[in-house]
């Protein structure tokens, strides 16, 4: 009996041990699966890209002012009289390159123009080949537009003025100028934030064929915020007395009329200076504030300039007569883009005068006229 007893004694001790031991597996197996597995936290969302026009900046008063300008050139108060300030221009280069040749001058421009809370535009310009050649592939349009977004992210502009003088139809430019427009367009157009604007070509005078080259979707689609229209330089070396930029109402109505641009996109340009007729341009091509300092009159639209030495071999005399727009003709053209047009840009900030006789003030007082009177 002690045996068996002893013998029973023992298979109960062993028992309780393999319970034990099955009992604690089933307790750490527990805990292993009551551990939480590790929440892998999903990345942030980009932000959703929409292509949509910025705000519109009702009538325009752009002023381009030249790269190699000293900027202290400028009176500061043109930064605030025009709404729209346009460095001009960032050079497209070889191998789609895209650069800014005074890199503290549009320091200045930009950081002069935001102080008078004006729109900083980064204007780009070069040589026709250069944009014939990058335009033709897709591949270099987007190199392009690449380095010219990097530049107004890197500068702090608010927008792109495009200055390729010119696309034609004959050199079959104008499809390849369209897909890089909207293209560049797009771009700017991203959520908004940037502006994009286009010099053209008045298209009504020698280079007509190079207006024509502007597609009609690119003047009604939603790429181009508006269209600089360069109306001014319609001379001649050889036919007199050829007033270069009094071409304003035919211009106007090619583009709105024929070529159905929007109104609001129809921006009336004017020129800060003059030019001969009849006689060899160089050398004779004078900033409006020279003119008045060589005697001319403010309200007039042409003077005689004399010159110490004869115009040329043909022509042994020593004075030409120059044209260009006065306070008269200016106050005029604004009137006239106030009713039919979207703004008025002018041909550059530095050929101003900073006194009574300055064509940009001029302009600025219509316009604030013509307002006041229209409101009663």
């Amino acid at each position: 009996m002690k045996i068996k007893h002893g013998l029973a004694s023992l298979l109960f001790w062993l028992l309780l041990l393999t319970m034990s031991v099955l009992c604690g597996c089933n307790s750490n197996d527990k805990k292993q699966m009551s551990v939480k597995e590790p929440v892998i936290k999903q990345p942030d969302k980009p932000l959703p890209i929409k292509i949509m026009v910025p705000p519109e900046l009702g009538f325009k008063i752009v002023g381009y002012m030249l790269d190699s300008r000293d900027s202290s050139e400028v009176a500061e108060k043109k930064f605030a009289q025009c709404n729209v300030v346009v460095y001009a221009c960032a050079q497209l280069l070889t191998n789609n390159v895209v650069k800014v040749i005074y890199p503290e001058v549009l320091k200045s421009l930009i950081r002069r123009a935001h102080r008078n809370h004006s729109k900083a535009f980064l204007g780009i310009s070069g040589d026709p080949y250069e944009f014939k050649k990058m335009t033709k592939d897709v591949g270099d349009r987007s190199k392009a537009i690449h380095h010219i977004m990097q530049l107004v992210r890197q500068y702090g502009a608010d927008g792109v003025d495009l200055d390729w003088e010119f696309p034609t139809i004959r050199e079959k430019t104008d499809k390849p100028f369209t897909a890089f427009a909207k293209q560049l367009g797009d771009s700017c157009h991203v959520n908004g934030r940037y502006y994009f604007s286009c010099a053209v070509a008045p298209g009504v005078n020698k280079v007509h064929k190079r207006a024509s080259a502007i597609e009609k979707e690119l003047l009604t689609g939603p790429w181009v915020d508006w269209f600089n229209v360069m109306i001014y330089d319609d001379y001649s070396d050889d036919k007199p007395y050829v007033q270069h930029s009094k071409v304003a109402y035919n211009s106007f109505y090619y583009w709105l009329r024929v070529r159905k641009m929007s109104k609001n996109k129809c921006v009336l340009g004017m020129p800060i200076y003059g030019r001969p007729s009849g006689i060899p341009q160089e050398g004779h091509v004078l900033t409006f504030k020279t003119i008045l300092k060589e005697g001319g009159n403010a309200y007039s639209d042409s003077a005689v300039i004399k010159t110490s030495k004869p115009i040329s071999a043909k022509d042994t005399s020593k004075h030409y007569t120059i044209y260009y727009d006065g306070i008269n003709t200016v106050k005029k053209k604004t009137r006239g883009a106030m009713k039919y047009g979207g703004g008025i840009m002018f041909w550059e900030l530095g050929q101003d005068t900073d006194d009574k006789h300055s064509l940009i003030t001029a302009a600025l007082n219509e316009a604030s006229t013509h307002q006041n009177n229209s409101k009663h």
